[in-house]
């Protein structure tokens, strides 16, 4: 087996056992794969496209929880989010889970606006995270990358913070969800 082919492997087992706990998070991990195996390219826009988009984007906060493993501290931070509603049919439309990675979120960026032309085509709701520590999403403010409060950014609060995510809005209803 291949480099490649063995880290493959080791993604579908986190996956099958994320499934277990978080479904929604199991299909857009799935996406994400095989986006990733199939379609290297996507952070160069699409040339001759005549796909433009009209939507807007909304810029948001929620409040996150800071440590999802301390269940008597429950103190939050403000993490920034983007929501796309302009397709959305709350009757039957998805909701559709983009996850920025470790850089200032944008939103939906134009080299991707295939999340859009999916949301346009579904009916769906377009909901774009950003991650901790990073654009916006700062849980000290300019204070955030002090040594003591980087015990805060790890993948396991970072993964909690996606499931704390997809509860608040199931849970509220925001976006009519």
């Amino acid at each position: 087996m291949t480099k490649n082919t063995i880290k493959f492997i080791s993604s579908l087992q986190l996956i099958i056992i994320m499934n277990i706990k978080y479904p929604v998070l199991f299909c857009f991990l799935i996406v994400t794969l095989l986006a990733r195996e199939k379609l290297h390219r996507l952070n160069e826009p699409v040339v001759n496209s005549s796909y433009d988009p009209k939507y807007t984007q909304q810029e948001l906060y929620f409040d996150q929880l800071l440590d999802h493993y301390n269940y008597v501290d429950t103190v939050t931070w403000k993490q920034r989010y983007f929501a796309v509603e302009d397709y959305f049919n709350p009757q039957n439309g998805p909701v559709i889970l983009y996850i920025c990675g470790e850089y200032t979120c944008p939103g939906v960026p134009d080299a991707r606006k295939w999340a859009v032309q999916i949301a346009e085509k579904t009916q769906g709701l377009i909901l774009v995270l950003e991650h901790r520590y990073y654009g916006k999403s700062l849980p000290f403010g300019n204070d955030s990358l002090s040594l003591e409060n980087l015990k805060f950014l790890n993948t396991e609060q970072a993964l909690k913070d996606l499931a704390y995510f997809i509860d608040q809005n199931k849970n509220n209803h925001k976006h009519k969800i």
